[in-house]
């Protein structure tokens, strides 16, 4: 039996313990660190309590002895304490699983508002919305507000003015604390300024398909054109032909 208990409830947490510590995630290491003193003080006491019920002898002992029961007051007092650092990461453990749950539902229906149902971030020409980036609190302060940030691309920097977002912002909050009752959130925006530069304005009324019938077709346009013999190439082949050439074109 010990060695059972060992190999099942000891052994598993301290290697996961060692291989968290060896990839630098404290947290998780002090998270199998805790299994493991709790399932060592649940053996211990378990034991102790088995002892104590089943020999009269260990039960007479620890009646009399303080040393003993002071053992097992230790033991139960490091279970208790160990029982509510467990309890703690469940509870963090409970609250990331909820959180995440939430932003799934929470984070599509805002971006597909703002593009949608609005015409600061939807239908504007001067602005155009390039992300949509959600910072949820964790555990430890989980009493903090959500923020929403917003990275556009304007070519007006006074786009969008605080009147605008804050507006929206008040929509939002209203829309979600229909679902979630308390919740609100706080918008930034970071806008990215774009300056747009265009060449000389050209006609407005072109038929790009008349352009086209006109023009050549791409064979003849990509087929080279003949050039000239060069002069100078004709008279230094003249000059390496030499006499016998001129006097064979005299012969009869």
């Amino acid at each position: 039996m010990a060695g059972t208990a060992i190999a099942v409830a000891l052994v598993p947490p301290v290697c996961v313990m060692g291989l968290m510590l060896a990839a630098g995630d404290y947290t998780d290491a002090r998270g199998a660190g805790l299994l493991y003193a709790a399932n060592l003080l649940g053996i211990l006491i378990g034991e102790i309590s088995v002892l104590a019920i089943r020999e009269p002898y260990f039960r007479d002992k620890l009646r009399r002895q303080r040393r003993s029961r002071l053992l097992l007051l230790l033991a139960l007092s490091l279970a208790s304490w160990v029982g509510f650092k467990l309890y703690g990461r469940y509870e963090q453990h409970l609250y990331a699983l909820k959180r995440d749950n939430a932003k799934v539902r929470i984070e599509e229906r805002i971006a597909t508002y703002l593009k949608q149902r609005t015409q600061t971030f939807g239908s504007n020409d001067s602005l155009e919305l390039e992300n949509v980036l959600f910072d949820w609190p964790d555990y430890w302060s989980s009493n903090q507000t959500p923020k929403i940030l917003l990275v556009v691309r304007v070519t007006n920097p006074a786009t969008p003015s605080y009147k605008q977002l804050q507006y929206i912002q008040d929509r939002i909050n209203e829309k979600l604390s229909e679902q979630f009752d308390g919740l609100k959130m706080q918008m930034k925006v970071q806008r990215i300024n774009v300056s747009v530069v265009s060449g000389s304005e050209v006609m407005d009324s072109i038929n790009i398909k008349t352009i086209l019938d006109q023009a050549e077709s791409p064979e003849e346009t990509l087929q080279p054109n003949p050039s000239p013999p060069d002069s100078h190439q004709a008279e230094v082949s003249s000059v390496h032909q030499g006499p016998e050439a001129s006097d064979l074109s005299t012969t009869p």
